[in-house]
């Protein structure tokens, strides 16, 4: 029996859980011009329950309450509750022992979160309402597949205005394999349709490739990864036209842990999505990565979460690499840096001392991030970040082949959390 778990019979048993996470931020508006500072508190708190029954099938629900502090009108009267929702609630069905069958609204996570993830860190996270089985025919094989419906033409969606509009169908499906015939090498490979069935746009979007990763016993972690993406829209909603889609992405990273007491260590990264230089043909060639955990690898400070619209098509280079130690038990202090630059350059384009050039570099970000976790359940964090722009940035945002009036101020990011979670 787990931790945590009661028996209420011989074969019903009930797992409670739970978080409490409190966050604040100073942001200074990401637009590298003075003003635009926010000092704030969120907070997500979650309550969860899973009543299992014979080990072969049962329940799980979690709500959660997500705000931002002072965001109720009144201390008394503003009693709507509006980030209060039901984050997951699904059937788990499990046949036989091998097999497991997840019906509902749930998290989804594949390999790295490098094409679906749970974006944990926000205090809101995702969730699929969906359909998943999960096959482990083995301890070295497992193979997922989900289907789920991220848009529906009969229900009335809240758009971010505050109104309610019909949205039209969109669905997406996802398998991934993964083989873990050993600790230092692991496989994964994922199989993703994006579909959007509205009459006027009709997309459908592959993305097919796969992962490498291991740990070696002297320190040495890696992990190589490549995705390519194609299909066809009618009008596709970024790129305002109809477009095939051909576009890819590659990343490699490796870690070294030494193995002395403070448990210093030191790695490198470089993350490669495809970009467009011409943005008026049929062909787009910018690598999109809709349910993907993208504040795990492109910086604390979040200026590349959609990787369309914040490179301006362009894609996106990530060269970097982090070092950083272990003082004491529970207690982790690490520095990272990174490098940003577009994958593909445009003509004509003037940069912020009148130059006609093509414009080629985002900036560079640096992360100071101290965490410590005094016992399992409570961790605490602190972290700094700062941007400084590059060419790109700098006339951001501006039209291509135009830049009147370049922003050059650095961006300075701050945060810290406590959480604690059983």
């Amino acid at each position: 029996m787990a931790d945590g778990t009661y028996d209420i019979t011989d074969d019903l048993k009930i797992t409670p859980s739970g978080q409490y996470l409190l966050r604040y931020r100073h942001e200074e508006g990401k637009d590298f011009v003075a003003g635009g500072i926010t000092n704030y508190f969120r907070h997500r708190a979650r309550l969860g329950m899973e009543a299992m029954y014979a080990n072969r099938f049962g329940v799980f629900l979690q709500l959660q309450d997500v705000r931002t502090f002072g965001e109720e009108s009144h201390t008394l009267f503003d009693y709507n509750a509006d980030g209060f929702d039901l984050h997951q609630a699904y059937l788990r069905v499990l046949p036989i022992e091998q097999i497991e069958m997840r019906l509902g609204r749930q998290e989804v996570a594949y390999e790295n979160h490098r094409l679906i993830g749970t974006v944990g860190w926000l205090e809101q996270a995702r969730s699929f309402d969906a359909l998943r089985g999960i096959i482990k025919p083995d301890e070295m094989v497992a193979i997922d597949l989900f289907y789920a419906r991220t848009g529906e033409d009969h229900a009335l969606t809240l758009l971010p205005d505050g109104s309610r509009a019909h949205m039209d169908d969109k669905d997406v499906i996802a398998t991934n394999v993964h083989v873990s015939p050993m600790k230092e090498l692991e496989v994964g490979f994922t199989f993703m349709v994006d579909i959007d069935a509205n009459d006027a746009v009709q997309k459908r979007k592959y993305t097919a490739g796969g992962i490498v990763t291991g740990k070696t016993d002297i320190g040495l972690s890696y992990g190589a990864e490549g995705y390519y993406q194609f299909g066809r829209a009618d009008n596709d909603p970024a790129a305002g036209r109809g477009v095939t889609y051909s576009a890819w992405l590659v990343a490699a990273r490796a870690q070294m842990d030494i193995k002395v007491p403070t448990k210093p260590f030191v790695g490198a990264f470089g993350d490669f999505l495809s970009g467009d230089s011409d943005t008026a043909d049929d062909t787009f060639r910018t690598f999109d990565v809709p349910y993907a955990t993208n504040h795990k690898f492109y910086g604390e400070m979040d200026f590349f979460l959609n990787s369309v619209a914040h490179t301006q098509q362009r894609g996106l280079a990530d060269l970097g690499g982090v070092v950083g130690f272990k003082p004491f038990d529970g207690a982790v202090a690490k520095v990272t840096y990174h490098h940003f630059k577009g994958m593909a350059g445009r003509d004509g384009e003037i940069d912020a001392d009148g130059n006609d050039t093509e414009l080629d570099t985002f900036g560079n970000e640096v992360d100071l991030k101290l965490a410590y976790s005094p016992w399992k359940p409570l961790t605490f964090d602190w972290m700094y970040g700062f941007f400084v722009p590059g060419d790109i940035k700098r006339c951001m945002p501006g039209a291509t082949g135009a830049c009147t009036t370049p922003a050059t101020k650095t961006e300075h990011f701050i945060y810290s959390t406590v959480s604690a979670k059983f």
